[in-house]
């Protein structure tokens, strides 16, 4: 019975056991490269996420501060402010807070179109909220058949 366990001993660790090292350790290392990748992925995306929501924030700060400070001139100094001297204060200000948070850096063209963007999009709020005034007016106003 002895030799017989000592056999099947040295069949296990003379033959079975480098054959399992062999296959299972490559399969070992495909799955936690897998894994370390979606990890990377799904960390990276976050990232993104995060920078872009930043980026965002400031331009929507540089809008207020342009147009906060073009009501204070006309205010004070009788003068009205132009859009293009709105966006020069805009971009500059975003700017600096992007730096300042040590955003990705921008030109001064992809502020601009940042600011352009977030300018379009509260037209676009702005009218879905007058039409969906209007239609309720409508049916408000449509009698009963």
């Amino acid at each position: 019975m002895a030799e017989y366990m000592e056999t099947i001993s040295n069949t296990f660790f003379q033959i079975i056991l480098p054959a399992l090292i062999t296959i299972v350790l490559p399969l070992l290392v495909v799955l936690a490269r897998s894994v370390t990748k979606k990890l990377t992925e799904k960390l990276d995306t976050e990232t993104r996420s995060t920078v872009q929501d930043m980026v965002n924030s400031v331009v929507s700060q540089g809008v207020a501060y342009a147009e906060q400070y073009a009501k204070t001139q006309k205010r004070f100094a009788q003068g009205q402010l132009g859009g293009e001297h709105k966006l020069e204060m805009a971009t500059r200000f975003i700017a600096v807070e992007a730096k300042k948070y040590k955003l990705p850096d921008m030109t001064a063209g992809e502020i601009r179109n940042k600011v352009d963007s977030y300018l379009g999009i509260g037209t676009l709020n702005k009218n879905f909220i007058i039409n969906e005034e209007s239609d309720e007016n409508e049916l408000n106003t449509v009698e009963p058949e």
